[in-house]
């Protein structure tokens, strides 16, 4: 169907899956017969997820373009949703283009979050508080033992996520661009695991044959605001005797992450703290030839307060995790037909992440660092790719 800035244009599409889970532990570890080991549940679990989908591209004007794009899930044990999507562009001028999107989301729960059995873990402590949940049976508390039940729900629902953009395109000179986007991201019922004072305050605890278990099970906890702003700079050359040459530099700049931990309190402000720095960038140089290219880039995380909780919650004088950076550099050879030839290094100058005291903690799993980094180092690679046709 012709327009007044071109044809319409659209896609449609569907998808069926089948999922399965199967997990069967020996004997021992089922009735607890493994000594230090954790209590495990038998699993055996499925489901089929269907979805159609289209998207519809409207050209109103040849400076003005509208997408309208929507997905229908439907997903057994877990039930239906209609995502919608929503974006428009418009270039009043050659030099200069403005954008908007709105779009809907949603995250079903995994197979094994809802299915995956339940783990209890003895435990001993010394806490007067978590002693206090259980008066019947904690008259000394020194230490004092209970059981961690943790793993799946079968009444988690899915997670869901609104997403709003607007941004602004400038290429001054034809070799420059200059890109400006405001983000806002609003997700409800994230699902994780509560921690144990979490799950004391919900009530999620009891006594079960003289045993003091507190259910540390997956739940929809948690709510997250998010705005900021992504700074994309970009230069390139035209062609020179060793190639084209581009430069650019993406920051992605937080300026709100406020977050829920459970439903019903207040939203704490989280920015600047432990897995939430305030900027991550990369800049990178590349030089393109027409036989191959390489490439050289520093990826950068912000530095951030060394403890998981909102701000008006962090204790004097605790340490700053400084900003880190990597240097990557990657190289593309593809002057043999239908071969390409592929290599790099990964952190070049092998630095190491720096340490965090939240990082050593067993509910992060990594090992005196934080989330954002990988402790392995310097990292070799390379590829090769034929193509038969």
């Amino acid at each position: 169907m012709p327009l007044t800035g071109g044809s319409l244009a659209y896609a449609v599409g569907f998808s069926v899956n089948k999922e399965a889970l199967q997990d069967t532990p020996d004997f021992n570890q089922i009735n607890d017969n493994v000594f230090g080991g954790i209590r495990q549940a038998a699993v055996n679990a499925s489901r089929t997820s269907s979805g159609v989908f289209g998207e519809l591209s409207i050209p109103f004007h040849k400076n003005v373009e509208a997408q309208v794009a929507a997905r229908y899930d439907n997903i057994s044990n877990v039930g239906n949703k209609t995502s919608p999507k929503v974006a428009i562009r418009y270039q009043p001028l050659p030099s200069l283009m403005l954008r908007a999107s709105y779009a809907e989301s949603f995250l079903a729960p995994t197979l094994k979050q809802m299915f995956g059995g339940q783990e209890a873990g003895a435990q001993t402590t010394e806490d007067k508080k978590l002693c206090s949940a259980f008066p019947i049976i904690s008259d000394a508390c020194d230490p004092f033992s209970y059981s961690r039940v943790s793993g799946s729900n079968l009444n988690l629902k899915p997670e869901t996520g609104k997403t709003f953009n607007f941004g602004v395109v400038i290429e001054p000179i034809s070799a420059v661009s200059i890109g400006v986007d405001y983000f806002r991201i609003n997700k409800k019922n994230e699902i994780g695991k509560p921690s144990v004072f979490q799950a004391l305050k919900n009530g999620h605890f009891g006594v079960v044959n003289g045993e003091a278990q507190i259910y540390m099970t997956n739940q929809n906890m948690a709510s997250t605001d998010v705005e900021g702003f992504d700074i994309d700079l970009r230069y390139k050359t035209g062609s020179t005797p060793l190639g084209k040459i581009t430069v650019r530099n993406t920051t992605t700049w937080y300026t709100k992450t406020n977050s829920q931990e459970i439903a019903g309190e207040e939203m704490g402000k989280y920015l600047g703290t432990f897995a939430n720095p305030k900027y991550r960038n990369v800049i990178t140089a590349s030089l393109d030839n027409d036989e191959w290219n390489a490439t050289a880039s520093v990826r950068t995380v912000g530095g951030m307060i060394d403890f998981a909780s909102s701000l008006d919650n962090i204790p004097p004088g605790t340490r700053f995790i400084p900003a880190h950076s990597e240097l990557d550099v990657m190289g593309q050879y593809t002057g043999l037909k239908n071969l390409t030839f592929t290599g790099g290094v990964k952190n070049l100058m092998g630095k190491m992440p720096p340490y965090s005291d939240m990082g050593t903690l067993g509910q992060y799993g990594s090992g005196g660092f934080a989330q954002l980094y990988s402790p392995r180092g310097r990292y070799l690679y390379v590829g090769l790719n034929y193509k038969f046709y």
